[in-house]
């Protein structure tokens, strides 16, 4: 793998665990459907069914990612880093990635979907997203090795 595609790996892999999580959080603060049981019930009773509703979330999908660097590519608290500070990062991490281990995965996924060792558009991220939130194992092992980086 190149320098420019692990770049590329590192950024769109970073973004799809960024958007899972993200489409995780919207998934479990959406408002409920409508109950089927009457309008008169009790405060106890509405927070009852809300937290019912949790009960049905499939968090699989999530179960390795390392939440505790939920923004790798971001730096500070709230600063976005520059184009500098990320292309140093990316070296970085170039120099000590698995980068055999990864070629594997990526010749595991499936084939006719957009190469994450390039640059996306945002269908082409949503159509790994869902691949994602499917629980396809190599894709979220991948991820997980790619984000673990930052953890080093």
């Amino acid at each position: 793998m190149e320098r420019d595609e692990f770049y590329f790996l590192y950024v769109n892999l970073n973004r799809l665990a960024e958007r899972a999580l993200s489409h995780l959080a919207a998934e479990m603060l959406r408002e409920p459907a409508a109950p089927e049981a009457p309008v008169t019930l009790s405060a106890e009773e509405r927070d009852a069914q809300v937290l019912a509703g949790f009960d049905n979330l499939d968090f699989s999908a999530l179960e390795e990612l390392d939440l505790s660097s939920i923004n790798a590519l971001q730096l500070g608290a709230d600063t976005p880093p520059s184009p500098e500070q990320i292309e140093q990062r990316v070296d970085e991490h170039y120099r000590r990635a698995d980068l055999r281990a990864m070629n594997e995965a990526l010749a595991q996924l499936p084939v006719g979907m957009a190469s994450l060792t390039g640059p996306l558009l945002a269908s082409e991220l949503t159509d790994w997203l869902a691949l994602y939130e499917q629980g396809h194992a190599v894709l979220i092992e991948l991820t997980r090795q790619v984000r673990q980086l930052d953890q080093a």
